[in-house]
């Protein structure tokens, strides 16, 4: 079963929507609250192949979003600059790069990560869901061109809603430094 309704570049629209509307304005890291994350153009990463069309036409989605691609081995020479608002990893056939690219991704550069993995070919033995990413989709992203069938499997990992904090985490409760004379634990 797949879904033919959507196409890559459908998928990165939406996730763009999902981080304008929700989670970058409700999550905003910068100090200066006055400065909102809202006024500022989303930037994004983008790791793959430039031979791959999928890679070009996640540079070709025209919102307001600037975009740095780089090569596999070209990013993973590349020393942690500025975190990314999203993050697109295409995947290799290297199962060595795919999982230092993912972790350095997930754990540094970017707030939302998307995992591009093309089920056309075979695959690489990274197990996304080990590293927290979920499915986006439940079905395949399926793009037919005039020459060839492709299908796509997208996984995503949001910084913001990866662990949510339980109720008794806060300082009304264990936490609390006022309390620490007062109570025995």
């Amino acid at each position: 079963m797949t879904n033919p309704t959507l196409s890559i570049t459908d998928v990165i629209r939406q996730s763009l929507a999902f981080l304008s509307k929700d989670s970058l304005s409700k999550h905003d890291l910068s100090k200066d609250k006055n400065t909102a994350s809202t006024n500022q153009p989303f930037t994004g990463l983008i790791i793959g192949n430039d031979t791959q069309s999928v890679f070009s036409q996640i540079q070709a989605i025209d919102q307001a979003v600037s975009w740095e691609a780089f090569d596999y081995q070209q990013f993973i020479v590349h020393r942690f600059a500025k975190r990314y608002d999203l993050a697109v990893i295409i995947l290799s056939n290297d199962t060595a790069i795919d999982t230092q690219i993912i972790q350095r991704c997930r754990d540094l550069f970017a707030k939302h990560c998307l995992v591009v993995q093309n089920l056309s070919q075979p695959a690489t033995g990274v197990d996304v869901v080990s590293f927290g990413f979920s499915r986006l989709h439940e079905q395949p992203i399926v793009e037919n061109d005039q020459d060839h069938h492709t299908s796509y499997q997208v996984w995503q990992f949001n910084l913001f809603d990866y662990k949510h904090l339980p109720d008794w985490f806060n300082s009304k409760f264990w936490a609390n430094p006022e309390l620490w004379n007062k109570f025995r634990w």
